[in-house]
């Protein structure tokens, strides 16, 4: 899991996400502040990966085919169109947050992605 053709964000985790987003109204949050909203992107892209993905799949994969530690257990890139659909939807997902450009949401959803898969990935033994 998944199917690199067919992947697509499962509908009801989409609305639980939505719902979840809508409550804490992001137009009254930026970036920034965000954190002290108690429902964080951080928490969300969590939410929407380990709705989305088999834990397996998530220990195993990383963001991207760069970078790795000699001597760690290598993991294999997660698929750029499954990235991009991630980035996509949670930009779409984010869009009323104050003050935040696509260039700034791109370069949080990224952070927080690769924070999310490198936390995954310690869970492998080594």
């Amino acid at each position: 899991f998944p199917d690199v053709a067919t992947f697509t964000i499962p509908v009801r985790i989409k609305t639980l996400l939505e719902t979840k987003v809508q409550n804490i109204k992001p137009e009254e949050w930026t970036l920034d502040t965000l954190k002290n909203s108690g429902y964080t992107l951080y928490r969300f892209l969590s939410e929407l990966m380990t709705s989305s993905f088999t834990e397996e799949y998530l220990k195993t994969h990383k963001k991207s085919g760069k970078g790795g530690k000699t001597g760690t257990v290598k993991r294999e890139p997660m698929d750029p169109k499954i990235v991009q659909e991630i980035f996509d939807y949670t930009t779409q997902t984010w869009k009323d947050l104050k003050d935040t450009t696509p260039q700034l949401m791109r370069q949080a959803i990224s952070k927080y992605l690769g924070q999310f898969l490198n936390n995954m990935g310690k869970k492998l033994k080594k």
